[in-house]
């Protein structure tokens, strides 16, 4: 039967909000709707209108749904009008309820559109039905444990029942949803267990689960490994099996710590604790205990996460033992600084942790220790060690390498900015002068940073990024610090391939030797030749000494380069002598370096080759400098008597830039001073320079030495020189350096412009 449009419908609900709701959503399915309040207003409202269909809450004030229901049915005039309670059916004495007061059907609340609109039309289509086969007669049912009379016919009954079973079909849906939502949070709650099964299993530390008691419920195979047994013999053990407490033997598992944290909720972290293992062997461990809830959590248990620290303890007591500490400073050696970088390094690999190391090196120091003495420069050592160990933590390691060479070792770092900040507070606690015995000292550090892992993964790289950072902040004018870049280490390995090249070029003959002539003023005439190496790269062509000669410093080659340069220049020499004669008489200069110096068995190399080229002794000279003179004054001295014996010149080179002892001087065989370029570069700009060169010349001629300038570029350096009676000039104003080939024709022209 189709339904009419202005089908009328009264709504009695107390509850303003959800009269509305429900008034909407009929008037939005083609309904008149009225609404009443109370149960007193609804029943006026149906004697007045009479609606096709009253649907009303149960629990109201006046007169509640029963009560109006009954009313309904009892009123001749509205007895036919189907009555919807809305209802939750929580409670079968409602359901009873209902049947008693003759209700048509129910509603659920809440209720869904369909099945409401549902209940509404099947209401109204079955209307005329119910009203023919009304039967006055009663039925005894027994429903809800109890028997009851319900006097309201068949039709009522069936469609109190039809409304029942929509409502179950309902819940019976929603409770499959749940259901399957149930399921997925299962699986999903399975594959988290598994996860974190995995996780347990394969962790570094061990992990144990504790009941509220303290007896082992769980234990990873890190744990079974650290305690020496397989799970099913630590399960069921109490904790306090394996707990040491060396500090307090007499402490009780009711006073211990691990205890307190059960009991009470919280967490303990004991850095270095005892423990025990199923064979009562004791062996230090690093533990963390607390409990698995917050809040009131106790009687829940917890969790121990426990590390073997005995590898940790056998280092320290090795590092107690060992000689580990530098007598001068105190800092850590080179040793424990390899040691401690390669333990730390492990460590982080293990952890994903960022570490940053600092190679550091003293600017100037060995001026200082030249010119103050080695007592001082002690003392500045132990004052910049001072200042360093204050600007690192406690955590972190300083060490001497040797020398004026530090190193930092940074654990644990948040971002590379740390081990800058870092290197700046160590620059500026250095750019305090230090007073040290009478004197005020300041130096400043070139430091590298090379930070893991970018920087490299192994203890050889880092330590190789961080000594490359160092020399490009030292290139860079020193006092600053410098990260590693990968640009740094093109240019190492270009030092690298050059210091290889280097090794070969004697072989190869790749190195030649160029002379500059020295002129004797008073005559004007070629006196003396130094001689300068030059190395002719197969590929990079000719390459500076200023580039070569610190390399082969560096990697020892200067000895035998220096040994090559000088058995060649006294070759080159001889033949010359030989060429023109007996009237001949040119000295061939050649510089030694600071580490042939060193070498205790100069002279006899010296000696040796004199024999072997057979060269005059006095037709060579050999030039040092002053600092290389003044490193170790007392053994340089006795080292150049034994040359100068030999009859060989000697003569300080660039005098003036270094701090000489009178002291000293007056007591090195030295034959002649030469005025270092820089000064000679100065004349007619500098006053202070100029005075300079005039005090060197007459401290020279005071000593009956001679004096050479060198660098002499222009007609007004030489003139000045002149006039203030400098012996001998070198130069490119006179002539640049020439292969042996060329001087030779020089000397040609000399000798016959002679004759």
């Amino acid at each position: 039967m189709p339904l009419s449009q202005d089908t009328h419908i009264l709504i009695v609900e107390d509850s303003l909000t959800q009269a509305v709701q429900l008034q909407f959503l009929l008037e939005k399915n083609g309904f008149k709707v009225t609404c009443a309040h109370n149960g007193r207003q609804g029943l006026e409202s149906a004697r007045r209108e009479k609606p096709a269909v009253i649907i009303s809450d149960i629990v109201m004030p006046e007169m509640d749904g029963y009560e109006l229901c009954s009313n309904i049915k009892a009123d001749d005039a509205l007895k036919d009008v189907p009555v919807i309670l809305l209802t939750s059916l929580s409670n079968p004495e409602e359901v009873i309820n209902a049947l008693a007061c003759s209700a048509d059907s129910f509603v659920t609340k809440p209720y869904e559109e369909k099945f409401l609109l549902s209940r509404i039309r099947h209401i109204l289509v079955n209307q005329e039905m119910r009203r023919e086969t009304t039967s006055e007669n009663g039925i005894c049912i027994f429903f809800a444990g109890k028997s009851h009379f319900i006097t309201s016919d068949l039709t009522q009954i069936v469609d109190l029942l039809v409304s029942t079973y929509e409502n179950a079909v309902e819940r019976n849906e929603e409770l499959m949803r749940m259901q399957l939502q149930l399921k997925k949070a299962n699986e999903n709650l399975h594959a988290l267990y598994q996860q974190n099964e995995l996780l347990l299993y394969h962790a570094g530390e061990g992990i144990i689960g504790l009941d509220a008691k303290g007896v082992i419920t769980y234990a990873n195979p890190a744990a079974e490994k650290i305690l020496a047994s397989m799970e099913k013999e630590l399960v069921g053990c109490h904790i306090k099996r394996f707990m040491c407490h060396e500090d307090i033997p007499a402490l009780t598992w009711e006073e211990s710590p691990v205890y307190n944290v059960l009991r009470n909720c919280g967490q303990h972290r004991d850095e270095d604790a005892t423990f025990r293992r199923f064979n009562n062997e004791k062996f230090p461990v690093e533990y963390t205990c607390a409990t698995v809830h917050g809040g009131n959590c106790a009687g829940t248990g917890g969790v121990m996460l426990l590390q073997d620290i005995s590898k940790r303890k056998a280092m320290e007591r090795r590092l107690r033992e060992l000689a580990h500490h530098d007598p001068l400073t105190g800092l850590a050696n080179r040793r424990v600084y390899q040691e401690f970088l390669d333990m730390e390094l492990d460590r982080s690999m293990r952890h994903s942790l960022q570490m940053a190391v600092l190679f550091m090196d003293l600017d100037n120091f060995k001026q200082i220790n030249d010119t103050k003495g080695h007592d001082v420069g002690d003392l500045l050592l132990k004052s910049v060690a001072d200042r360093v160990r204050k600007c690192v933590r406690k955590e972190d390691l300083v060490a001497r390498l040797g020398g004026d060479e530090f190193a930092i070792v940074l654990v644990e770092i948040e971002n590379p900015e740390n081990a800058a900040l870092v290197a700046q507070k160590i620059l500026e606690k250095l750019a305090v002068p230090h007073q040290l015995a009478g004197h005020e000292l300041s130096t400043t550090f070139s430091i590298g940073i090379a930070v893991y892992p970018l920087s490299g993964n192994t203890v050889e790289d880092i330590g190789k990024a961080a000594d490359i950072a160092m020399y490009h902040a030292k290139e860079d004018g020193k006092n600053n610090y410098k990260f590693f870049e990968p640009e740094m280490q093109r240019l190492a390995l270009d030092r690298m391939r050059l210091e290889k090249d280097l090794r070969s070029s004697l072989q190869n003959e790749e190195l030649t030797i160029h002379y500059q002539p020295q002129v004797e003023i008073s005559s004007g005439r070629i006196v003396r030749l130094q001689a300068l190496v030059r190395w002719h790269h197969p590929t990079m062509g000719l390459v500076s000494p200023g580039i070569f000669i610190p390399i082969a410093e560096k990697c020892g080659l200067i000895g035998p380069l220096g040994e090559w340069t000088l058995r060649t220049a006294c070759n080159t020499n001889t033949m010359w002598h030989r060429r023109f004669g007996p009237s001949f008489a040119m000295i061939v200069a050649v510089k030694v370096s600071m580490k042939q110096l060193r070498n205790k068995n100069l002279w006899e190399a010296i000696d040796t080759i004199l024999t072997t080229t057979g060269l005059a002794p006095n037709q060579l000279e050999i030039e040092l400098t002053e600092s290389a003179v003044m490193n170790d004054p007392e053994s340089t001295v006795t080292l150049l008597n034994k040359i100068h014996h030999l009859g060989v010149r000697i003569a300080i080179d660039d005098f003036g830039t270094g701090y000489s002892s009178l002291k000293y001087l007056q007591r090195l065989p030295i034959d002649k001073l030469e005025i270092d370029l820089s000064f000679v570069a100065n004349i007619g700009r500098s006053v202070h320079d100029e005075t300079i060169i005039k005090a060197i010349i007459s401290l020279a001629h005071n000593m009956d030495l001679l004096v050479t300038a060198k660098g002499v570029e222009t007609a007004e350096q030489y003139s000045f020189l002149k006039e203030h009676r400098c012996d001998l000039m070198q130069g490119h104003y006179f002539m640049k350096p020439l292969p042996a080939d060329e001087i030779t024709e020089v000397l040609l022209r000399q000798a016959e412009e002679r004759r």
